[in-house]
């Protein structure tokens, strides 16, 4: 290392969202943990202009053909992102799913009826 970044050898690289303020990390979570545990200053990452919740749709998908196996607890909390945006919840459960890489799962009828029924 030439200076106080961390060459992160490892892709996908993690993927952040810039709102000209603020960024905001879709995926590569534990590289970023690990790096701030390194005490290092900044990470290489693919940057790429939008919001929070351009973040959070995306996170959606994340590790969908790589990482760890999602647990129930991740799984919940994704359709629980999903259907209480005010957009998202406006769109069928298969184009949440299919978003989400899973699409027959159970969980995701269940708590979408739940949720739309409120």
């Amino acid at each position: 290392m030439q200076d106080d970044r961390w060459e992160w050898k490892r892709e996908p690289l993690p993927r952040l969202y810039y709102d000209g303020e603020n960024y905001y990390p879709e995926d590569g979570h534990h590289c970023i943990r690990s790096a701030r545990q390194a005490q290092k200053e900044s990470i290489y990452c693919d940057a790429h202009p939008g919001t929070l919740r351009d973040a959070k749709f995306y996170s959606i998908g994340a590790n969908r053909y790589h990482g760890l196996p999602r647990s129930n607890l991740d799984k919940r909390s994704a359709v629980e992102i999903a259907l209480t945006d005010p957009e998202w919840c406006q769109t069928s459960d298969r184009a949440i799913a299919d978003h989400w890489g899973n699409g027959g799962d159970r969980l995701l009828a269940g708590l979408s009826a739940w949720t739309r029924a409120m």
